[in-house]
């Protein structure tokens, strides 16, 4: 379908985290039930960049929001960027999404209750189950499998 020149492009950009411990479990975050995005639902820290942030700086600014858990830049792994397109005809909507990986010795959580209600920390396959409806999720979590087997995590 042809887009017309005049079309807007709405360029949205978010950062997310795969953080595990050092028993190589994954924390999965539970939306609060009465959220807007995915209610109810699993999720990842993360969320949109607030300008002129960086996505490694909006990962760990968002990971701190919603858990508590403060990363140090150097912590972080650029694991996967996604982009993505939707054309509705007279708008094109770009999302970008920048996955970071993170292994943090026993971290405490500290949620957000108007975001979260609750998280876990489980192993790989169950994450594979949990965000099976996921595409971009499931392509991130085997790229941080990827770095992990080859030894590339570490805890902090």
């Amino acid at each position: 379908m042809e887009v017309p020149a005049e079309t807007n492009i709405l360029e949205v950009n978010i950062a997310r985290t795969v953080i595990f411990d050092e028993n190589d479990r994954l924390l999965v975050l539970w939306r609060a039930d009465n959220d807007s995005y995915n209610a109810g639902g699993p999720d990842l820290p993360g969320g949109g960049l607030e300008p002129p942030e960086t996505p490694s700086e909006a990962a760990i600014r968002e990971t701190y929001e919603e858990t508590g858990i403060d990363l140090a830049q150097t912590a972080l792994r650029q694991v996967c960027e996604i982009i993505t397109e939707e054309n509705d005809g007279t708008r094109i909507k770009r999302l970008t999404r920048t996955f970071f990986a993170a292994c943090v010795k026993s971290p405490i959580i500290a949620l957000r209750p108007e975001e979260h209600h609750s998280h876990e920390f489980v192993p790989l396959a169950r994450a594979r189950e949990i965000f099976v409806d996921s595409t971009t999720k499931l392509q991130c979590l085997e790229e941080v499998v990827a770095l992990q087997t080859r030894g590339e995590l570490a805890a902090a």
